[in-house]
């Protein structure tokens, strides 16, 4: 996949993909499904900036 990061909200292109199965739901089948992989991808595409990762840090109670 690529990251378009030039634009709000960012662009994600899916380059290749083997589907096995297409479903359209709104009710996710596993309680764990969700948007992690995208971000997983996202944070190794443009990793987060010192201030966010401060900023998290500091929401997580780190010291």
């Amino acid at each position: 996949d690529q990251w378009d990061t030039g634009q709000e909200p960012y662009v994600r292109t899916v380059l290749e993909a083997e589907l096995r199965e297409i479903t359209v739901t709104s009710i996710p089948a596993y309680p764990d499904s969700g948007v992690e992989i995208a971000r997983r991808s996202l944070t190794a595409a443009k990793p987060p900036a010192v201030k966010d990762f401060d900023r998290w840090l500091q929401l997580a109670e780190v010291e």
